[in-house]
Order: C-alpha cells, then sequence, then structure tokens
C-alpha cells in the first residue's frame, strides 16, 4: 500500500498554481461577474460545474484523511501519479501562456469583444483553443494524483462540454474573421496539434 503523504503534497502543488493563474486573471479581465457568465449550453454546464463541485469536496476529504476514499481508489505506479503532477503543472504553465496572450480579449462567453484580433501566435499557432488543452489536461493530471474514481466524471464531462462548445464558437469566429479563420483552420488542430500543417 502506497504512502499517500507524498502524493496530497503533489495535489496541493497541482491545484494552487491553477488556481492562482485562473483567479488572477478572472479578476484582471473582470470575467467574476454574473454578466460573464457563459449562457450557451446552461444545463451541460450546470452538470460540470456539480461534478466540479463533487471533485473538490473528494479532494479535500482525500487530503484530510486519505482513507476516507479508499472504497473508490485505484492502483496506478508512483511514476505514473508523479507525471499527473507534472502534467497539471505543464497544463497551468500552458493556460498562463494563453491568458497572457488574450489579454483583454478574454472570455468566458462568447463573444467578439471590441478590437479583437485574431490571435495565431504563442500555443495558438498550433491549437485553436489551447486553454480548452491546458484545462483538460490539469484535470487529467488530478486524476492521476489521486486515482479515485469520482474524479474521473470531471476530464469526461469537461471534455464533453468543450465538444458541444466548440462548433458554437468556431462558427462565430468564421462570422467575424471569415477566410482567414478558415485558412487558420486548415493549418491547426482545434485542441490538439495538426501534425500534418500545410504551412509547415
Amino acid at each position: 500500500m502506497q504512502n499517500e503523504t507524498p502524493f496530497q503534497i503533489a495535489l496541493i502543488i497541482a491545484l494552487v498554481p491553477f488556481l492562482v493563474v485562473r483567479t488572477y486573471y478572472r479578476i484582471k479581465t473582470r470575467t467574476f461577474s454574473k454578466e460573464s457568465f457563459p449562457k450557451d449550453n446552461r444545463v451541460m454546464l450546470k452538470i460540470l460545474l456539480f461534478i466540479l463541485a463533487l471533485t473538490f469536496v473528494v479532494m479535500i476529504m482525500w487530503l484530510i484523511n486519505s482513507d476516507l476514499m479508499r472504497w473508490a481508489s485505484f492502483s496506478l505506479p508512483g511514476w505514473i501519479r508523479w507525471g499527473g503532477m507534472i502534467l497539471s503543472l505543464a497544463a497551468t504553465s500552458l493556460l498562463f501562456s494563453v491568458h497572457q496572450i488574450l489579454g483583454k480579449s478574454y472570455s468566458p462567453k462568447l463573444e467578439i469583444k471590441e478590437k479583437h484580433n485574431l490571435v495565431t501566435t504563442g500555443p495558438y499557432r498550433y491549437v485553436r483553443h489551447p486553454m480548452y488543452s491546458a484545462i483538460f489536461c490539469w484535470t487529467l493530471g488530478l486524476v492521476l494524483i489521486i486515482t479515485n474514481w469520482t474524479t474521473i466524471f470531471l476530464p469526461l464531462a469537461f471534455a464533453l462540454y468543450v465538444i458541444l462548445r466548440l462548433p458554437k464558437e468556431e462558427m462565430m469566429m468564421i462570422e467575424k474573421f471569415g477566410e482567414e479563420y478558415k485558412s487558420y483552420m486548415n493549418r491547426t488542430g482545434r485542441i490538439i496539434p495538426n501534425f500534418f500543417r500545410k504551412d509547415k
């Protein structure tokens, strides 16, 4: 039986930087208000938020006493669990980069802000929606650290939410940027890099 204390520390290391980055940029871009709350796919969003809240309860219980959640635990080698921490930190680094590039253009809603330019630099050179990539990888890293079946629903629910949201988001971008965005779509992936980009 593995000693869970190192992985409890790993979870804190994975959680804190992500929450700091997310909170800082939400405050900086003033997107904490009710008006900035996404209005698309409300049912799916409510399900995602419920699962997120449930996951955080599980994480807190696991941090307080890992034995409380042993009934739902599964086994992974220690190196994979440490890999989960590294994955979460890498995802947080990507999230920070995305927020830095977007600046005030960031919005959790589907909207085109005033003076909104098409961003194709940094991680946007390879994927059109790197913020979703970052958040998904972060949630997956948490699952690998905690090794608890109840947490698996978080990345799955987030992935489903993104799948439902992306067609609307890309249509909005096409309406705004037209052929420029269509050309951008041809040389990039949605959330994972397109290794067969036409601009190679």
